[in-house]
Order: C-alpha cells, then sequence, then structure tokens
C-alpha cells in the first residue's frame, strides 16, 4: 500500500484521438504498449475460465487493430506514467487504457438477434480471417449515440491502484463536457466528443521522418480540465454503455460502479473465441 500514493502522482492521463492511434513508425511505442496490456489483462481474465475460453486468448493481434477498434469516431484514454523527468519514448510507460467507440443509437435488442443468428463457424470464420477487428462500419454519430465502453486493460505491475476507475471516471468527465460532433482541432474530426481548437498537446517524443506522423502523441486531460475551468461549459447528459460475459465476473465490477444490466443475452460459440455459450450482460450507466 505505502507505493500506491506516489504512482498515482506520477499517472497522468492522455486522450488518443483516430489520428493518435493510425499506426507510424512515431507512435510505434504507444501502440504497442497499448496492445501488450490489453493482451494480458484480457488473457488473464478470459483464461481464468479454460472451458469457455481456452487457455490461450488475444486481444489485439496486430498495431492496426486498436486504430479499428476507435474508428473514426471513437477515442482511446492512456493513462502514462513518466519514470524520469526526460521526455523521451523510453521513459513514458503505459499503465492502463481504455477506448470509446461508437454503439450508435439501435436497438440492443435487435444487436442480440444479429449475435444469435451468426453461427459458432462463422464467428470463428471472422476471427481467423485476419489480425483486423472484425465488427460493422460504425454507425454515423447523432446527438442520441452511446458511447460504448472497450477495451479497457491494466497492466499487470499497476493493478489494485485503483486505475480502472480513473479511467472510467475520465471517460465520465470528457463525455459530459463535450458533446457528440465536429473537432476543429483536428480537421473536421466528427465524433463522440468534440473539442476546442486550442487543446493542450503533448509533444510526440519519437517523431521520425514520417508523412503520416502528427506531432503530438495525445492530449493532455489535466491541462485540458483546468482549460475548461476558466470557460463557460454546461454539463451534458450522456447514457455510457458496455458489453461483458456475465460468467467472467465483470459484470459485478462494473454494478460497483454505476452501471446497471438492463438486457441479457446468449454469447454464441466462436463469439470473443467462446468454446461454450455463455452469457453477455448489456449495461448502462446515465452520466448527469
Amino acid at each position: 500500500m505505502a507505493h500506491q500514493e506516489p504512482i498515482r502522482s506520477m499517472i497522468r492521463p492522455v486522450l488518443l484521438l483516430p489520428k493518435h492511434v493510425e499506426p507510424t513508425s512515431s507512435n510505434a511505442w504507444l501502440l504497442t504498449q497499448m496492445k501488450d496490456i490489453l493482451n494480458l489483462s484480457y488473457a488473464a481474465t478470459y483464461c481464468a475460465q479454460p472451458t469457455l475460453f481456452g487457455s490461450d486468448h488475444t486481444r489485439i493481434a496486430d498495431l492496426s487493430q486498436i486504430a479499428d477498434i476507435v474508428g473514426s469516431d471513437g477515442f482511446t484514454l492512456v493513462l502514462i506514467l513518466n519514470k524520469t523527468r526526460e521526455e523521451d519514448s523510453e521513459s513514458i510507460e503505459i499503465a492502463a487504457t481504455v477506448t470509446i467507440k461508437n454503439f450508435g443509437d439501435g436497438d440492443i435488442k435487435e444487436y442480440f438477434k444479429w449475435t444469435k443468428n451468426i453461427g459458432g463457424k462463422q464467428w470463428a470464420d471472422k476471427s481467423k480471417a485476419t489480425g483486423k477487428e472484425q465488427q460493422q462500419p460504425s454507425p454515423l454519430v447523432t446527438s442520441t449515440s452511446k458511447p460504448e465502453v472497450t477495451a479497457l486493460g491494466v497492466h499487470p505491475n499497476y493493478q489494485k491502484l485503483g486505475l480502472g476507475v480513473t479511467l472510467l471516471k475520465e471517460i465520465e468527465w470528457l463525455l459530459m463536457n463535450f458533446p457528440p460532433g465536429r473537432s476543429v482541432n483536428d480537421g473536421g474530426f466528427d465524433g463522440l466528443i468534440s473539442l476546442p481548437e486550442d487543446v493542450p498537446s503533448l509533444v510526440n517524443p519519437c517523431l521520425k521522418e514520417d508523412q503520416k506522423s502528427v506531432t503530438d502523441f495525445g492530449i493532455d486531460i489535466d491541462a485540458l480540465r483546468q482549460q475548461m475551468t476558466t470557460r463557460q461549459r454546461n454539463r451534458i447528459p450522456r447514457t455510457a454503455v458496455l458489453t461483458c460475459v456475465r460468467e467472467l465476473g465483470n459484470e459485478a465490477y462494473y454494478e460497483k460502479r454505476g452501471y446497471k444490466t438492463v438486457h441479457t443475452g446468449i454469447v454464441p460459440v466462436g463469439m470473443w473465441d467462446s468454446k461454450k455459450e455463455c452469457t453477455m450482460a448489456y449495461m448502462e450507466k446515465q452520466l448527469l
């Protein structure tokens, strides 16, 4: 317990937009750490139930899959830990990550019918076809679009420190303070949040001559929060959603954080690499 507070004081939340997670030579250090965290975290959870998910589970097969999950309108949060005062990629460690993607505004019951109608062989073929994320095209962002919490992982070295809860709280602050719409700072990015033009960016510590490179690797959320204290802004009611497997115990975790299960359905064999049918819980939290 004694080391928790010093580590917490070194943690800095960073917001990543779609442009920040498109794989380039200058952000490979960032995406590689995110990939490793998600694979370690998901394997620990899913492989704890080998009869359901086997003894090996890979969440992210290659770096491009991270951008596929975020889509063109979502965003990712990472909690970074500066191990030294030097601003270089080797001194920055990612402790935790989570992504918010567009769930759309459709009926969840129709989604469950869709998953149920796809056979196990079709799910297996989808997962083997390519390392890229297999999903439906992202629906258009509207005022009623539901932001979905997904791909949440905490590095094993930094678990039991409340970093998962920290990620969820940062998500809620962003969603309630920035409505869906166009962010002028990203060349017309239409997303689940819209940001002001003068957001406080963090300089990419691994810039290389790459036409796809961006000069910043993310947005400093603490600085953004400080910036917003001087501006008038009304909080926006939003509904955050997520899906989880009941048998893995995640449902109880999110219930403690204010999410409520509003519908359940069957995870067919093959979906999420499942070996047997299990229960999917669809959960919502009203952000006010």
